[in-house]
């Protein structure tokens, strides 16, 4: 038995108690026990292993009802000559390049990096659609063994398309097939199917035939749907149906089906998305990116139509995706009065129920019997406090790095922002060898001049193609008579004579002699030319009055060279020896740094350093 207790508790159970100022949540197994005041539990389970919420807000983890693993790996990345100006442009110039790139490495690399960032920001549920038309076969089962040992519910299915050819496409059938009947028959509870398909622009009549047959009613289908005006233009052209009315045909709608985006489906179709019991997800963050458009949610949500919320993988954070949601709603409608309980109710009540069609277990509630998916929320509220007011609280207040504590089916997946049982930096750096082999650098060997004499011939390449060649100035010095010289004579020896490279070393002392005063100052007896400059810093490094520090300058035949500039406010060294300054002006003017530099200040010497 384990009791999360220390925390202000939100239950989310419209049938009991929806809050708790002294929560705490008892759970053994996979499923909730019960809940309740921390008191009355913890006298009630005297022996169950305490889990500290340290404060925060304990509530049910969240569920991703549509991403896509195989673009865990895209962060950062930049594909030269991709500037698309449409969303098919967006598809083809950068997520249809990496999933024909993705290998068995990738994706399960690409796994473990998209469910450690959830864990990370609470989220223990995701409905999964996945492409990675490098490697087909046996994707799915990857994924689901990374799903399984980093402890989250996964509902899995591979995108059929005919977008890479026959082959392809019928691989990623026979995936989903497989998978299916893998489902079927290990019957784990935090694992499901379902049968993928891309987009109706690029899945025919005779594709989705094949995907009907190969699922023969096992399960539902979850596809993108109407994204783009291009999937409505497809259909409409080549098909003369709109999208929706070409899944009715061959039997893709139902209770059990997914239909992800619908941006652009109209009144009709959304009638059929009613009629058949079909569910709609609304991914915000991800159709603003592309310029694709905004979900008409305000309509399908009237309409009575099951709503849930993605990500599309734009973010892992459904709080962030939250906010959006409700603001693109009121943006769209150019009202600031809606749009609340519509998103709010998507992500915290539909997609438990989305969640429902595919797992036994109870989700999105704290209740007992329900499963034990629970987050803790490092969040201290300065306002008023409770179930009545949550959404406001979590809408302006949080975000999903806020998540301190998950935990999915009863196990512990991270307790006070450290994953558990998982070595984070070695999974990233396995992460980083599958991401690097997904980049490929394009570059030309040119030929280089190593020496003064290659770069001043003729024919040799240029260091800087806009100059007519590579020397920088061209100077003819000239003093008394050279040639006559030469000629007056006896011995003449001609040949090439090298000098060495010349650097600017100071010979002037960086240091000087300090002498104590009776009156707590200090007499410097110093060599350099800046006798203002050496009081302000010497006072200050040593911590004696201005007036107190005396600075005389020695004189020791001139001076030599300028010293290293130190405008710091905090001295670097008290003494630099003459090779440190060598050295250091050496580094310095190579990498084009100027005298006047400013140094990061070491520490400065203690006391008993300084008497010595």
């Amino acid at each position: 038995m384990k009791l999360i207790t220390n925390g202000r508790l939100i239950t989310r159970d419209a049938s009991a108690q929806g809050y708790y100022e002294h929560g705490a949540v008892a759970f053994e197994g996979t499923k909730i026990v019960e809940v309740g005041e921390e008191a009355a539990l913890r006298a009630k389970y005297p022996g169950a292993e305490i889990i500290d919420a340290r404060g925060g807000v304990i509530m049910p983890a969240f569920i991703n009802a549509h991403t896509h693993i195989y673009s865990a790996l895209a962060r950062g990345l930049s594909i030269v000559g991709n500037n698309p100006t449409n969303f098919y442009e967006v598809l083809d110039g950068t997520w249809w390049a990496i999933d024909r790139h993705l290998m068995m490495d990738g994706t399960r690399a690409s796994a473990a990096a998209l469910y450690m960032d959830s864990i990370k920001q609470g989220v223990t549920t995701i409905f999964d659609h996945h492409a990675s038309y490098g490697e087909i076969p046996g994707t799915l089962h990857t994924i689901a063994e990374e799903s399984k040992r980093l402890g989250l519910r996964s509902c899995l299915c591979y995108e059929v398309s005919d977008r890479d050819g026959e082959e392809k496409c019928l691989q990623a059938i026979q995936e989903n097939a497989d998978f299916i009947t893998e489902c079927e028959k290990n019957k784990d509870p935090m694992l499901a199917a379902m049968f993928g398909g891309h987009a109706l622009f690029t899945i025919s009549d005779k594709t989705f035939d094949r995907m009907v047959a190969a699922n023969n009613g096992r399960t539902g289908y979850h596809i993108h749907v109407s994204e783009g005006m291009n999937d409505v233009y497809d259909s409409l052209q080549n098909y003369g149906r709109r999208p929706v009315q070409r899944l009715q045909d061959h039997g893709i709608l139902g209770p059990k089906t997914i239909l992800g985006h619908c941006i652009h489906v109209n009144t009709a179709e959304m009638e059929i998305i009613k009629e058949t019991g079909t569910m709609v997800v609304n991914n915000p963050e991800s159709n603003m990116g592309n310029a694709i458009g905004i979900c008409p949610v305000l309509q399908l949500h009237k309409r009575g139509i099951l709503l849930g919320m993605g990500t599309d993988a734009y973010t892992n954070d459904m709080l962030e995706s939250l906010k959006v949601a409700l603001c693109s709603q009121r943006s769209q409608n150019c009202l600031p009065n809606v749009g609340w309980c519509e998103v709010t109710d998507m992500l915290f009540k539909n997609n438990a129920k989305i969640g429902e069609k595919y797992f036994p277990d109870t989700l999105g509630v704290l209740k007992p019997g329900a499963a034990a998916d629970i987050i803790v929320m490092d969040y201290k509220p300065f306002t008023p406090f409770s179930d009545e007011n949550i959404d406001g609280h979590m809408i302006f207040g949080m975000t999903g790095r806020q998540c301190q504590t998950t935990i999915a089916g009863g196990k512990l997946l991270m307790q006070d922002r450290q994953l558990v049982g998982i070595d984070e930096e070695a999974e990233n750096a396995h992460i980083l060898e599958a991401a690097k082999k997904l980049v490929k650098v394009e570059y030309e060997v040119l030929p280089a001049v190593h020496n003064p004499a290659e770069a001043a011939a003729p024919d040799a390449p240029l260091v800087f193609e806009e100059d007519e060649n590579n020397v920088q100035a061209y100077k003819h010095v000239s003093r008394g008579d050279a040639e006559g010289a030469i000629r007056r004579s006896r011995y003449v020896l001609t040949r090439h004579f090298h000098t060495p490279w010349t650097e600017h070393a100071f010979l002037e002392p960086e240091c000087c002699v300090a002498l104590p005063l009776e009156n707590g100052g200090v007499r410097l007896l110093t060599s350099d030319q800046s006798a203002h400059t050496t009081q302000h810093e010497c006072s200050a490094m040593l911590g004696v009055d201005f007036a107190h520090c005396q600075v005389e300058n020695m004189l020791v035949g001139g001076g030599f060279g300028g010293v290293l500039g130190m405008f710091l406010g905090v001295p670097v060294f008290a003494c630099i020896h003459s090779a440190v300054s060598f050295l250091c002006e050496s580094s310095l003017r190579k990498k084009g740094v100027t005298d006047d530099a400013m140094f990061a200040p070491a520490p400065l010497a203690s006391p008993d350093e300084k008497k010595d």
